[in-house]
Formats: structure tokens, C-alpha cells, sequence
């Protein structure tokens, strides 16, 4: 069972919240260009850890477009997957929501 879920939002250090079942929240922060790096790391109970995956989300106005990077070294095989953004809040000084 997964105890913790932490990575990276553009090499910034994040760790997620446990929303419920499944779910993980992160706050990400605010990033101009609208480019974000995402790395996400997830440790067991018994403190094993495992690198899920590093994703590039690109949000322009109300589009997101989600890629997945392969690493160098590692294979790398595509997955359909479905990616559902309900809200996103900014979390930032210059912005309140």
C-alpha cells in the first residue's frame, strides 16, 4: 500500500497530499511559460520507494496537453491512459483564488 507519494514539479521538491482511495494532490507551482515537469516517486509501508513516471504537462489558456518522457536508458512503451483535470487552482502570492 502506498504511504507517501513525493517527486518534483520543475526540479522544485513537492510531496502530495492523500485526498482518498487513490487519490494524490500536489501543489504546483506557478510556472510562466506554462511548461511543468513532473516527477513522481511512491513509497511503500516498509519504505521501499519506486519512480513512477516523469510527465511534461503543457497548459496554454484552457487547453493541457500531458507527454510522457522516457528516461535515457530505459525503455519506454505508451500506455492509453485518461488524464481528468476537475480544478485547477494557482496557488501563488501573486494570484488568490
Amino acid at each position: 500500500m502506498v504511504k507517501r507519494v513525493f517527486g518534483k514539479v520543475d526540479g522544485i521538491e513537492v510531496n502530495y497530499d492523500h485526498s482518498k482511495g487513490d487519490w494524490w494532490n500536489v501543489p504546483v507551482p506557478l510556472d510562466i511559460d506554462g511548461e511543468y515537469v513532473i516527477e513522481v516517486i511512491a513509497e511503500d509501508e516498509a519504505g521501499n520507494q519506486s519512480f513512477i513516471t516523469r510527465l511534461l504537462y503543457t497548459v496554454k489558456g484552457e487547453n493541457i496537453c500531458v507527454h510522457q518522457l522516457p528516461l535515457s536508458g530505459h525503455l519506454f512503451e505508451k500506455v492509453e491512459r485518461k488524464i481528468c483535470f476537475n480544478r485547477m487552482y494557482p496557488k501563488c502570492k501573486e494570484v488568490q483564488r
